[in-house]
């Protein structure tokens, strides 16, 4: 492992802590407006990186700049939306045998759901009193 990997790996792990603050921020931004909007644009803009990276790592070669950009995308994908993925592509698996189209909108379905749930339960326990959830720093 070469400094330019360490390099990589460093940056890769800053973006996704900073994607994490940054939605910190937008819950108790939220919380302090009393708007509801968060809760609804953040999943559905989860859900839209989910099918970009699902069409970008079935057709790689569609476009020139995503050889490039392919690689760093999918560490921060999976880096910020590790279980939704996680679930999300093991529904993929046990609905193997079934048509695309139920498979794609059970698994966007559960993807958008458990994003809702973050975002919701994150904004309760921020409205109840409680530190950030989840605890990032010490």
């Amino acid at each position: 492992m070469g400094p330019r990997q360490i390099a990589g790996a460093f940056i890769g792990a800053l973006a996704c802590y900073g994607c994490w603050r940054w939605l910190a921020y937008l819950v108790s931004r939220e919380a302090a407006a009393r708007r509801r909007t968060l809760r609804y644009w953040w999943p559905t803009a989860m859900l839209a990186w989910s099918w970009f990276m699902l069409w970008s790592s079935s057709f790689p070669a569609s476009s020139a700049w995503l050889g490039f950009a392919r690689d760093p995308l999918t560490i921060a994908f999976f880096g910020v939306n590790l279980p939704q993925a996680a679930i999300g592509n093991g529904l993929l698996g046990i609905l193997i045998d079934t048509p695309g189209v139920v498979q794609g909108s059970v698994a966007s379905a559960a993807v958008w759901l458990l994003w809702y749930g973050v975002i919701r339960v994150w904004q309760w326990r921020r409205e109840a009193g409680a530190q950030d959830q989840p605890r990032i720093v010490p």
